[in-house]
């Protein structure tokens, strides 16, 4: 797999503390749930002299955690799908980093920020390897198969789909099924609109959702006549589902959580090594 992860621990981590800052919901406080739920796994692996959550849209805050934050490295993981106004402008603001910035000096030691989860070079490959599980499980021809994947968008000007198409151009390049396409929550093109995004009569269904939260199990379930309950605690895929004429399968997740946990801290690995520290 491209861009396999590296698993291996880095000592001076012990030192360190890691936050993990996910989008979160005033209105829906289970979306914080999958980040709290990777936090307790990275925790478990004792990595770290702390683990922590901070949420943009609950408590507690990236302020909150900042402030409450000791003197030591500090690595901080936007629990976000793919970059966009969150990860590129106002966590590093946050941060208290100039554009284009993701490492500073702090107290005792530096501030590293690393990309979004959802933009780890292992992604494609996962999603390559689950597509190919799902038809080969369910004797699916490839050449009648599509992948439609659904990602949260943006109502803002410009919207924010660059990591969605991005990774559509990679996974048609696999070959896995005949035609890849993206769909949007809150831009166009819109999810709501699906059966008229792909042709083909099996369609696969993933969403490009890393906070399985409301948008993972509600919205989803909305768009495509699901009980949220069935859909939010599904592991394995959902299907065959007969909707507007076609065949389709929903693929709750990219991979297994532990998987997940391994991607985090190679992207702060790696970003830890990327430069050298502002004078």
């Amino acid at each position: 797999m491209a861009g396999r992860p590296d698993t291996s621990p880095d000592p001076t981590w012990r030192r360190a503390r890691l936050i993990l800052v996910g989008h979160g919901s005033a209105h829906h406080p289970d979306s914080a749930t999958p980040t709290r739920e990777l936090a307790e796994i990275i925790a478990a692996r004792g990595l770290f002299q702390a683990v922590r959550c901070a949420f943009w849209r609950q408590r507690p805050s990236l302020q909150e955690v900042l402030a409450d934050a000791a003197l030591g490295d500090l690595y901080v993981v936007p629990n976000f799908a793919g970059a966009g106004l969150f990860t590129d402008q106002l966590i590093p603001q946050t941060l208290g980093l100039a554009p284009g910035q993701s490492t500073t000096r702090r107290p005792g030691g530096r501030l590293v920020l690393t990309p979004p989860l959802g933009s780890h070079p292992a992604v494609p490959g996962l999603i390559a390897q689950r597509v190919g599980e799902v038809v080969a499980a369910h004797r699916l021809d490839p050449s009648a198969t599509g992948l439609l994947l659904i990602a949260h968008g943006s109502r803002r000007p410009g919207g924010s789909g660059a990591t969605a198409n991005a990774l559509v151009e990679t996974l048609r390049r696999t070959g896995r099924v005949a035609e890849v396409a993206a769909a949007f929550l809150e831009q166009e093109p819109a999810a709501s609109d699906w059966p008229h995004h792909l042709a083909s009569p099996n369609i696969l269904v993933l969403p490009l959702l890393i906070a399985r939260g409301y948008h993972g199990s509600g919205d989803m379930a909305a768009l495509f006549d699901l009980d949220p309950a069935t859909l939010k605690a599904a592991s394995a895929p959902l299907g065959p589902l007969e909707r507007q004429g076609r065949r389709l399968w929903i693929i709750p997740t990219i991979t297994d959580p532990a998987t997940t946990a391994d991607l985090v801290l190679d992207l702060v690995r790696q970003s830890a090594n990327k430069g050298a520290l502002p004078p």
